[in-house]
């Protein structure tokens, strides 16, 4: 069975328990194809960076992809390889068989701190976290330090942050309430002390419009008018 199919379905048929291929396959279930036009990459085989095997490339130390199009040191764009994060996890979990062939030579570190920071590539994780790696080269091979443990970004403690800004607002509003008191104040006794001044200043001025009381005594026995 190739694919849940006998004999690749329409890449052979089953004669007495073995596969007999047609002439564009091979294999015991006729699963490769003969041809490697599957493995062509711009009129390369595997770009020239692998070979064809039962129609897929098996690329070089250094090489990644379908076709081995991407090299792991050919330029600075190395951390954007997407192949990376596989082989970087994969030897996290302990599994570095699991590995693909693709991937280069693989260690596991505690720590990366002598690397330049300009040369470690960090990748987040579907949980936050940040793993971290660096590509270097011994000789004539390339190898990739990661670092044992990701670093994961501490929990924000929902609760505290929500009573202190709910106590922030608390205090900013008394601070408010109390500079509107004192404002308040200071006002009304400006303008109290400003009323007594006006009041003192009108008791002092003379009122055209307001004459004394006068009184007149008359004698009936000595008024002679």
């Amino acid at each position: 069975y190739f694919r849940k199919e006998v004999c690749g379905g329409t890449h052979g048929n089953c004669v007495c328990g073995k596969c007999v291929c047609e002439p564009e396959y091979t294999g015991t279930t006729c699963e490769c194809p003969t041809s490697n036009l599957s493995c062509i990459y711009e009129e390369t085989v595997c770009n020239n960076a692998g070979s064809c095997d039962c129609g897929e490339c098996r690329c070089k130390k250094g090489y990644i992809g379908i076709h081995c199009e991407n090299c792991f040191l050919c330029d600075n764009t190395v951390c954007d390889i997407p192949q990376y994060q596989a082989c970087a996890e994969c030897a996290m979990k302990n599994k570095k068989d699991e590995c693909p062939e693709s991937c280069p030579e693989i260690k596991l570190v505690n720590t990366l701190d002598n690397i330049d920071r300009s040369d470690i590539c960090t990748i987040t994780q579907a949980d936050g976290c940040l793993m971290t790696f660096h590509i270097m080269t011994t000789d004539a091979s390339i190898v990739m330090l990661v670092r044992k443990t990701s670093t994961c970004p501490e929990s924000v403690n929902a609760m505290a942050i929500t009573v202190g800004v709910f106590g922030a607002v608390v205090v900013v509003g008394i601070l408010l309430i109390l500079m509107w008191k004192i404002c308040i104040t200071i006002f009304d006794r400006i303008k109290y002390s400003r009323f007594q001044e006006d009041m003192k200043k009108l008791a002092q001025r003379d009122n055209s419009f307001y004459e004394g009381a006068s009184a007149i005594y008359r004698d009936p026995i000595f008024d002679t008018d």
